[in-house]
């Protein structure tokens, strides 16, 4: 079958979207997804699937852009308490992830994730009857946002644990267990699932060894509150190597592992992640699976070894790389885009 000619011009007006996804308004059109086993995860409420680790580049803020637009009953927190300035624990006093200064820091990042479950709650039934436990906590905490209530939360299990407060610390879990009975209530009412989505914590993130414990807090909170709460979740995107530190250091972390999922992209996957960008601005589409790519590429076979071979298997790779092809065909004047070898078209 003869390969099918791109229409005058469309190298010049080609644009596929910007290789960092913060930035990329391509990500508001639902039809460049690809739908990797990790976005397939994240929508199901039943994979088990909560934590969603990869490399830079990988596609981490495009999961969260499109699961935020595929439901309405999503909401997106990016946290920036991963930069303590000042160290409110002593630290060894959380080593053991199983004993009660650790358990109540988690009883605080669960509460506050609650809380934010609550908001969302609230906005969908504003005239709803709540618990009197639910109400006093909408009016009160959750009128904080997520870093605020939740640094606050921490600096009271600080001083309950450095104080060796034990009513405190015994109060401080009583409140968040009390909320998640009173949540359970609302279960019948709840006729669809909520999902809490927590990305860019490395952008906020000093290494520190607080940090690492909080973090590690976190991930458990996270953990906790998806599977008490029948209709919520909570899932957490995070780099690679920053996992990899929490799993060094929580003696508990094989109780997250089985809820973790990889940012993996295979080579079919990225080509099929290149087709839908180039077929995007066109009016009549190329079919997906290798006719596109043939469509756009001189010597396409080449092309497409010379691209996928050199991307290490990441998204933000191949969209640099094309569109520095695409750049200089369109300087050239040229019809197609031509890949004579991958340096050469980044330079």
């Amino acid at each position: 079958m003869p390969v099918r000619r791109l229409p005058k011009g469309t190298i010049e007006k080609l644009n596929i979207g910007l290789s960092f996804a913060e930035y990329d308004p391509a990500l508001l059109d639902s039809g460049v997804y690809v739908r990797t086993p990790a976005i397939s995860a994240a929508l199901n409420p039943a994979s088990g699937k909560l934590f969603f680790v990869g490399r830079r580049g990988t596609g981490k803020t495009a999961l969260r852009s499109y699961c935020a637009a595929q439901g309405d009953h999503t909401r997106v927190i990016v946290p920036e308490i991963f930069s303590p300035s000042s160290i409110v624990f002593d630290l060894a006093l959380l080593e053991n992830a199983k004993k009660g200064p650790f358990r109540t820091l988690v009883s605080a990042f669960k509460r506050t994730l609650i809380d934010e479950l609550l908001l969302a709650w609230s906005e969908d039934h504003p005239h709803a009857s709540l618990p009197d436990e639910l109400i006093i906590e909408l009016s009160g905490t959750c009128q904080e946002d997520f870093d605020s209530r939740t640094l606050k939360s921490i600096g009271a299990v600080a001083r309950a644990v450095g104080a060796n407060d034990d009513s405190a610390i015994i109060a401080i879990n009583k409140t968040t267990k009390g909320l998640i009975e009173n949540l359970k209530l609302l279960s019948d009412q709840a006729k669809v699932g909520y999902t809490l989505i927590i990305d860019s914590i490395d952008d906020f993130w000093d290494g520190s060894d607080l940090a690492l414990v909080l973090l590690t807090a976190l991930m458990h909170a996270c953990l906790e509150f998806s599977t008490q709460v029948p209709f919520a979740r909570a899932l957490l995107l995070l780099r690679e190597n920053i996992f990899e530190r929490v799993r060094e250091r929580d003696p508990e972390s094989s109780r997250i592992e089985t809820s973790v999922t990889g940012l993996d992209w295979t080579q079919g996957q990225l080509l099929e992640l290149i087709e839908r960008r180039l077929n995007r601005q066109l009016t009549a589409k190329f079919p997906l699976g290798g006719a596109t790519w043939d469509a756009f590429f001189e010597d396409p076979g080449h092309a497409r070894a010379e691209v996928l071979e050199y991307c290490h298997n990441r998204p933000r790779d191949i969209l640099i790389y094309v569109s520095d092809a695409i750049d200089l065909a369109a300087e050239r004047r040229h019809p197609i885009i031509q890949i004579e070898d991958i340096e050469g078209a980044r330079r």
